[in-house]
């Protein structure tokens, strides 16, 4: 059993086990979650990206709930890609251990956003489902755009201000811990509290059609939500909790145990995607138009090489018909 730290790469090393278990833990990880980590990064990045330009060229998409939900998308994409890098680093590195104490504040910085863009997110189904013609009239592409700014704008204050308490012990700054730990609990509850007021809505009667077709998509939209958020509280939550209750335990150093809830936060990202484009015709639909247009510009560019290409043999050879008149008329004179 590893007590004392000589090596620089025992702090990755989880502790109070034997030695050669030690050992084995860190070869499983750095030859099969970490590779496994990176691929999950490269696929969240690329779906995630998808759901970004796919909003970002459908004008019909660009309603407030999907804007908010892009939002999400670029939490994500962030997430996948520090920790894209985060992984190659690693396993570039000497020890293939970075041998870090801190949280990065770019992967703080995206678990802030994304609870706060899933708290505004279920805020505004709330809003939606309890009062449908209100929140199409006041609930507009300018509000939802100010609400994710807002979101952010928070998100990257807590994220700044715990990296200058952890930089330069700022003693007048309070804890990053305890900072982020309330912003936690104001985003689950509200999260919590829209959810309840949404499955315990009673069922208005059906005297108006078009009232009723503008519910049953709000709450098809809300269903799909509540996927996004089952896939929250599976991968995400625990996650988030376990670098807390590693803590708790009196682990300090938790460099070893990295690697398998950054995992799950990865896989989330990944997830929510395919949430999106598996739940919504509209994404799919505009997803399938992303990828007509690309053939679409794929042919033109191949036929006109093509009309190019046909056109320059014809040219070679009427000036080889030429050339072949000309020493005729040469040799005839």
């Amino acid at each position: 059993m590893i007590t004392n730290t000589t090596f620089p790469h025992e702090t990755c090393l989880i502790p109070n086990l034997p030695e050669n278990l030690q050992q084995q833990m860190r070869d499983f990880t750095n030859y099969f979650v970490r590779p496994l980590g990176a691929l999950i990064a490269l696929m969240s990045f690329v779906s995630n990206s998808l759901v970004i330009i796919t909003v970002a060229r459908k004008k019909s998409l660009q309603q407030p709930s999907m804007l908010m939900l892009s939002s999400l998308a670029v939490t994500d994409l962030l997430y996948s890609v520090q920790s894209l890098f985060r992984n190659i680093k690693t396993l570039a590195h000497e020890h293939m251990c970075l041998n870090s104490v801190e949280v990065p504040v770019m992967s703080l910085l995206c678990v802030l956003a994304t609870l706060a863009n899933v708290a505004l997110i279920s805020r505004d189904r709330y809003l939606a489902i309890r009062k449908p013609w209100s929140y199409r009239h006041h609930v507009t592409k300018l509000r939802a755009m100010r609400m994710i700014c807002v979101a952010w704008l928070i998100s990257i204050m807590i994220a700044l201000l715990t990296y200058l308490r952890s930089k330069f012990q700022f003693e007048f700054i309070p804890r990053g811990v305890i900072i982020s730990s309330v912003f936690y609990f104001v985003c689950f509850f509200v999260i919590g509290l829209s959810y309840l007021g949404i499955v315990l809505k009673k069922n208005q009667p059906r005297d108006a059609f078009q009232v009723n077709g503008v519910l049953e998509r709000e709450k098809r939209l809300a269903n799909t939500v509540g996927l996004i958020l089952l896939v929250l509280f599976i991968t995400f939550l625990p996650g988030l909790i376990s670098p807390l209750a590693l803590h708790l335990v009196g682990i300090r150093y938790v460099s070893a145990f990295e690697p398998f809830y950054t995992l799950l936060l990865l896989l989330n990202g990944f997830l929510n995607p395919l949430v999106n484009f598996g739940r919504s015709k509209d994404m799919r639909r505009g997803l399938s138009e992303l990828f007509n247009c690309s053939r679409k510009v794929q042919s033109f560019v191949a036929s006109n090489n093509l009309s190019q290409g046909a056109t320059a043999p014809e040219s070679t050879i009427t000036q080889l018909k030429s050339r072949a008149d000309n020493a005729i008329v040469l040799v005839e004179f």
